[in-house]
């Protein structure tokens, strides 16, 4: 919870320092390079090096200068102010809330008049609240008057109503501040205002039912949160409201049979979530009874979307990925049509082999060896291959979530090549001139999954040697300019970097709003398997082969570059 309820306050203070601290960075950053920290000596390059450290996550370091620095400068001081505050960052992000608030309270009451004491406010309010001193928090809150603090209270008020106070303390704070309009809207069962389910014509109702909850496991929740909202942003410029309503589904069922159960819920014209396999039957009935399509914005296993009307998946299934990798294949690998398919243990990793080997085949190509190995096995892989002549093998296509088995299968290419390569050598008679190599390794591509791009062992070189080719589903292409856009709408509303996760959002919402503004409210009646959008260069939806999305990027590097080669 703390990066996302902090750090964007940490971007925008950075933003507003005056300009010799600008010009005193690119001297720290030089500084931090050849390891000379012990030549800060005035007060703004011992700033300049705490904001080094705070960037590195030495928060007690950083803490230790900050601290020097304000105890040395008056008061009302552009750099005392900045260094209390990130002094009182520090301490947060130590879960040090009682430091942290005292070093606030100096803040607010030597200069009650600071440019940004609306970041103060809110950070004070936090660290309240992260101490369950919930009418303090509040009190904070109401002093708050300047964007983006009064935005990010209400996502902070938000949080800590749904998943840390109870509905006692909930009603105590709805009498104590009765002109929170947050807080009086507020529901605790979910964030829905039931007020806006009444809403018709070009106006649409999506919930979010995913784990909110922030924790280290799950922060990728927010990006996608964030991406579909830029994306929802996007939409209303061509008249297109999408209301956007998360709903807190924790991990089990709880929540899901809560949500059902809510007024006029069943007013909802798109579900997105839940995420937890768990939670799927209860939702999957509701939204059955109510003719509500609900996209799944994670899971790359098909077996619901098949068996059920109206159920999406937003990533391509597992068995899409295969398939489209084996159609690839067929096209590009010519000049032998036939593969040896290696696949790991993970469920996912034997759906996509299996599907790779049907379509292959289907294509007319023949399959060599069809063989489940891990990292414990990696070493049959000789005897295995032993009886397959390496000339023959036209490609090799590896599904594995385990990088391990890189290196081993790499190394058993280039050992193969040489010691064919030699008998070949050995068969030349003397007077014969000296014949070519028989065949490169490059002539035997590879295509494995993205996660190979994790392993320690294979270089850059190796990539380039073995000509390999990824099935890279968490591809973007950051010169599009929308891709350039949604990353600087991201970091302005947030003060975050999009990742995978910012665009996956983003284009699950654009393609969703975009079906719920061409087919309405009915929106299963009217969609078919046949829809194609090309919403940007980033993605491309594609529901004409299964229920979920159809493009698989497939990349190979190019000058130290990943470029798509199936566009």
């Amino acid at each position: 919870m703390q990066i996302y309820l902090i750090i964007f306050v940490f971007n925008y203070i950075m933003k507003k320092l005056p300009i010799y601290f600008s010009l005193a960075l690119v001297f720290a950053s030089c500084a931090a390079r050849t390891k000379l920290y012990p030549s800060a000596k005035t007060e703004p390059e011992k700033y300049i090096l705490a904001k080094e450290l705070l960037s590195q996550n030495a928060f007690a370091e950083a803490n230790k200068i900050f601290i020097d620095i304000y105890k040395g400068v008056p008061d009302k001081n552009a750099l005392t102010n900045n260094s209390k505050y990130l002094s009182a960052f520090c301490f947060y992000k130590q879960q040090n809330y009682k430091d942290a608030n005292f070093v606030l309270f100096q803040l607010i009451n030597h200069d009650p008049d600071w440019v940004d004491i609306s970041a103060a406010y809110y950070l004070k309010a936090v660290c309240q609240l992260e101490s369950h001193n919930y009418i303090d928090a509040f009190i904070q809150f109401s002093k708050i008057t300047k964007e983006p603090f009064l935005s990010k209270s209400n996502a902070a008020k938000g949080y800590f109503l749904q998943t840390k106070i109870t509905n006692d303390t909930i009603s105590i704070l709805k009498n104590r501040f009765p002109n929170d309009k947050y807080l009086s809207n507020f529901n605790n069962l979910s964030y829905i205002k039931t007020e806006i389910l009444t809403q018709s014509g070009f106006n649409f109702n999506v919930a979010c039912m995913m784990p909110f909850e922030a924790s280290a496991q799950n922060h990728f929740i927010y990006e996608m949160y964030e991406g579909m909202k830029l994306a929802a942003d996007s939409l209303l410029k061509s008249g297109l409201k999408i209301s956007l309503i998360p709903y807190e589904t924790g991990k089990d069922s709880t929540k899901i049979l809560e949500f059902v159960k809510l007024p006029n819920v069943q007013n909802y014209d798109l579900v997105i979530g839940p995420v937890y396999a768990n939670q799927q039957n209860s939702m999957v009935s509701f939204a059955q009874k109510n003719n509500i399509p609900i996209i799944n914005p994670l899971s790359q296993f098909s077996s619901l979307s098949q068996s059920l009307s109206g159920y999406y998946l937003n990533m391509p299934s597992y068995e899409t990925l295969g398939s489209q990798a084996a159609i690839f294949a067929s096209q590009n690998f010519l000049r032998h049509k036939k593969s040896v398919i290696i696949y790991g243990i993970d469920g996912g990793d034997s759906l996509s082999a299996k599907a790779y080997k049907n379509v292959y085949e289907k294509n007319g190509g023949k399959v060599l060896l069809y063989r489940r190995l891990s990292k414990f096995t990696a070493n049959l892989l000789p005897k295995i291959m032993s009886k397959i002549p390496i000339d023959s093998i036209g490609h090799l296509a590896i599904f594995t979530s385990d990088p391990s088995l890189s290196a081993t299968i790499f190394t058993f290419l280039e050992t193969n090549l040489l010691e064919e390569t030699a008998r070949y050598k050995t068969d030349e008679k003397p007077d014969e001139k000296k014949p070519e190599r028989k065949i490169n390794i490059a002539d035997i591509p590879v295509i494995v999954t993205s996660k190979w791009l994790d392993a320690q062992a294979i270089s850059y070189e190796q990539f380039l040697l073995h000509n390999t080719h990824f099935i890279f589903q968490e591809y973007t292409d950051d010169n599009n300019q929308e891709t350039q856009k949604i990353a600087s709408n991201t970091f302005i509303k947030t003060g975050l970097n999009a990742t995978d996760y910012t665009y996956k959002g983003y284009n699950l919402m654009l393609f969703w709003g975009t079906m719920l503004g061409k087919y309405g409210k009915n929106i299963l009646a009217n969609i078919t398997l046949n829809e194609k959008i090309k919403l940007n260069e980033t993605v491309i939806k594609d529901y004409r082969l299964k229920k979920d999305n159809g493009f698989v990027p497939i990349m190979k590097f190019d000058d130290y570059k990943l470029i798509l080669v199936n566009e």
